[in-house]
């Protein structure tokens, strides 16, 4: 059974300027990313923009991403929109289309007791026809997933097999690797904590970052795997800059923008998310170009 590890990138979705899907830049980010080594990659997760998308826009979106990774890198599914009917449609068609696993999370715009949470997701795996990641991401979701149940579902539902640690608490995230074996996957969902949680036995990371500098993200996985911890706090710290200016906006429009200056496709978000400031632009264009200065960055052309 797939069990994610390593730096995951989280991926745009591109649209083209009429706001249209763009499958060619679709293609040239999934191209891109398998050129840079990178093993797995998320589509339509936090920063692919799922919510603006049509049901048959997410559907097609699966089967070009599978189709442009052409067995090089593996796919994970975002199925984080709608209704449990809906979400369940989702994994369906990710399986269709070849996906490895699929992420989901709890129902948004709902006030669920725990137990509620436990048995829905539970439910879920049981008829999923692929591995789940377990998405806790309380700024999106509204619910904060403890350590006891995260490490209960973990433990009892063996299609469930990681999570994206996304809650920023760093304590949460060693008591849930405390609480889990060793293949539970724990994936870090935070740029700024991809380092700390390598350190504290995480096995890799969901990363926005990644998603235009993922040369950057697996220099600080082999960093840390070499035991080369000044290396990994360098990496850490010159990507900084521009996780903060990632989230200084509504994400992931800055995101998009970076990618765009690195001369991939990834072309304008949808509403509810607009463009940036002038000086929000000039600051991602100087953050991008003194990443651009490192001699390891593959080509994009």
């Amino acid at each position: 059974m797939y069990r994610p590890q390593g730096v995951l990138s989280s991926m745009v979705t591109s649209f083209d300027a009429k706001g249209h899907l763009d499958e060619t830049g679709i293609r040239r980010n999934v191209d891109f990313q398998a050129k840079a080594g990178i093993k797995s990659i998320v589509m339509l997760g936090g920063t692919g923009e799922p919510l603006s998308m049509t049901p048959e826009e997410r559907k097609r979106t699966m089967q070009v991403s599978v189709e442009a990774a052409a067995g090089r890198l593996d796919v994970v599914i975002g199925a984080l929109v709608g209704n449990p009917t809906e979400v369940a449609r989702d994994i369906e068609n990710a399986a269709e289309a070849g996906a490895k696993a699929c992420m989901v999370t709890t129902t948004p715009f709902v006030r669920p007791h725990e137990r509620d949470v436990q048995r829905f997701l539970t439910e879920l795996a049981d008829s999923s026809p692929l591995p789940l990641i377990v998405f806790n991401v309380p700024s999106r979701s509204g619910f904060l997933m403890s350590a006891k149940l995260v490490c209960d579902l973990a433990r009892n539902v063996e299609k469930i097999v990681a999570i994206k640690e996304s809650s920023r608490d760093i304590a949460l995230f060693s008591d849930i690797r405390a609480g889990t074996n060793a293949s539970f996957s724990m994936l870090q969902g935070s740029d700024a904590l991809f380092l700390p949680s390598l350190a504290l036995g995480g096995n890799g990371g969901i990363l926005a970052a990644a998603a235009v500098f993922p040369e950057h993200c697996l220099a600080i996985e082999r960093a840390v795997a070499a035991g080369d911890l000044q290396t990994a706090r360098a990496r850490h710290y010159a990507l900084m800059e521009l996780v903060h200016l990632m989230y200084e906006a509504s994400h992931p429009a800055p995101l998009k923008l970076a990618i765009e200056l690195r001369g991939i496709p990834a072309g304008r978000t949808r509403p509810p998310f607009y463009g940036l400031t002038d000086d929000h632009q000039s600051r991602i264009k100087r953050c991008v170009e003194k990443l651009l200065r490192s001699e390891d960055l593959v080509a994009t052309a």
